[in-house]
């Protein structure tokens, strides 16, 4: 009588516990670079949409200040009350008014401004956006570029600005209409060691 043998492999059901783990592995970094990816996605859509709405306020502030010989007494509140901040994201009473960026946590503020070198004080407005992610900042400046005079950035202040004054720990990467945005300076501006950036955009009137 014929007796059949097998062997250890011929028997073996399943995967083994080697097998199971690269398996396991391929599957954990093919989610970890979707998920990076998705995010990445996602701060360049919000940074795109706050370009469009800065500049669209930017732009609120410029026709709403066109007849006036300078702007003094111009602050956040006054701002508010002028219809420069979408409605949504707006939150106005008497005394007060806080105006959330779209990003989580970050703020937009508009006063009038001090002097810089580019500008003479209250002539124009400083626009700013507090606490913005700093992986978000160069492009965030780039997109102002074009409706300022000159651009500041620098990693984000404890307290939120109550003035258009540039804080000493900003960098200037763009001074003057005829100048250029400083590569390396915007470079230096857009580094923050919490991951939060200000940015200051002085518009002429």
């Amino acid at each position: 009588m014929k007796v059949n043998t097998y062997t250890r492999q011929q028997i073996q059901n399943g995967y083994s516990l080697v097998e199971l783990s690269v398996a396991l592995s391929i599957v954990a970094v093919v989610i970890v670079a979707g998920l990076l990816g998705a995010r990445q996605v996602m701060l360049s859509n919000t940074t795109n949409n706050q370009i469009r709405e800065s500049n669209q306020t930017i732009a609120k502030l410029r026709k709403t200040m066109a007849s006036q010989t300078d702007t003094t007494g111009l602050t956040n509140l006054v701002a508010g009350k002028l219809g420069a901040w979408p409605n949504d994201r707006s939150i106005c009473n008497d005394t007060a008014c806080t105006n959330r960026a779209m990003f989580s946590g970050a703020f937009e503020y508009a006063f009038t401004n001090d002097a810089i070198s580019a500008m003479a004080a209250n002539t124009g407005v400083m626009y700013v956006l507090y606490k913005v992610p700093t992986q978000a900042c160069a492009d965030l400046v780039n997109g102002l570029n074009g409706a300022t005079v000159a651009l500041y950035a620098g990693p984000s202040a404890a307290t939120a600005p109550t003035a258009g004054e540039v804080p000493s720990t900003a960098k200037s990467v763009k001074s003057g209409t005829g100048s250029n945005i400083s590569v390396a300076d915007l470079a230096s501006g857009c580094t923050s060691s919490t991951g939060l950036s200000d940015i200051y955009a002085a518009v002429q009137m």
